[in-house]
């Protein structure tokens, strides 16, 4: 993740740090509404649920391009919770940490800095275009399942089955 953010920019170099999490309070979030609702309040500036605030560490996916399309449907309201956490699901994600308080970021030690350059950098930005149009792919196909199952239950509903 951080060379796929690192290779947008030049020059492109990320930094390495190592996190004791000894004696560090963690919460772990699942791939699931909750999650979702919390990257939307962060996105968006919201207040984040008090419930949170006890933790040194915030532990759940990346919220990076992969995902990006399916947040942004979840949102607007084109796809329900269970489709947007199916198609989430259906993804392969990284995992990223967030640190909350000074003890946790006392626990983080700088290792290195690395510049990536010549055909490593090249095939980081050729990975990070081909996960962006394949969850635009994936993220598309659920939404058209989701459109087509509702147009059914709405035909079959006009028809008297559900009533």
């Amino acid at each position: 993740m951080a060379e796929k953010w690192a290779s947008r920019k030049k020059p492109s170099i990320i930094n390495e740090y190592e996190l004791d999490m000894t004696n560090l309070c963690e919460y772990r979030f699942q791939l699931d509404k909750e999650w979702l609702d919390f990257v939307l309040q962060n996105r968006n500036g919201f207040q984040v649920d008090d419930k949170y605030s006890e933790y040194d560490l915030l532990i759940g996916a990346t919220a990076d391009d992969k995902l990006f399309s399916t947040l942004e449907q979840y949102e607007s309201g084109l796809i329900d919770v269970i489709t947007a956490v199916k198609a989430l699901n259906c993804m392969e994600v990284g995992e990223q940490i967030c640190i909350c308080t000074e003890k946790a970021l006392n626990a983080l030690k700088f290792v290195r800095s690395v510049e990536l350059q010549g055909e490593r950098l090249m095939s980081i930005r050729a990975e990070a275009k081909a996960d962006r149009k394949l969850a635009d792919e994936l993220t598309s196909k659920i939404i058209r399942e989701s459109v087509a199952r509702k147009n059914n239950e709405q035909s079959l509903d006009t028809m008297g089955v559900f009533k």
